[in-house]
């Protein structure tokens, strides 16, 4: 069965290049540009994994997004991915890590390892159980 995956972010060309990258590789994939479409529309797909941008502007942040995500009952265990240009302190890395985050991307990033990063956790995660599921 194959995999769905949401990415959310403002960026379209982000979200388009993610798009047909992890089509070719198999994946069912949707896009949202903010982090209110991105809740919505994880809600209707039920993905089973998020890449997620931090910074949205106008609108919810990605933590925010993500701190939302991991109170829904039905989206909480569905993996997500930071994917952004926000600089990858510590600081902020921990904090996406606090919220529920499986990883951590900085952009620019290199697609082959993001298909790698992606293979590891849907294999981590491939045990969870969705009430819909």
């Amino acid at each position: 069965m194959q995999k769905k995956i949401l990415t959310i972010d403002d960026n379209v060309a982000i979200v388009e290049l993610l798009d047909l990258f992890l089509r070719l590789h198999g994946f069912d994939v949707k896009g949202a540009y903010s982090g209110h479409d991105g809740l919505a529309l994880a809600r209707d797909f039920m993905p089973d994994l998020i890449l997620l941008d931090v910074l949205m502007p106008p609108g919810i942040s990605g933590y925010e997004v993500c701190e939302k995500l991991k109170q829904d009952d039905r989206l909480k265990k569905i993996p997500v991915i930071f994917i952004t240009s926000v600089e990858g302190t510590s600081e902020n890395m921990s904090l996406g890590y606090s919220l529920g985050a499986e990883d951590y991307i900085l952009k620019p990033f290199d697609l082959s390892d993001l298909h790698k990063r992606i293979t590891v956790v849907l294999e981590n995660n491939n045990g969870h159980k969705r009430k819909d599921s």
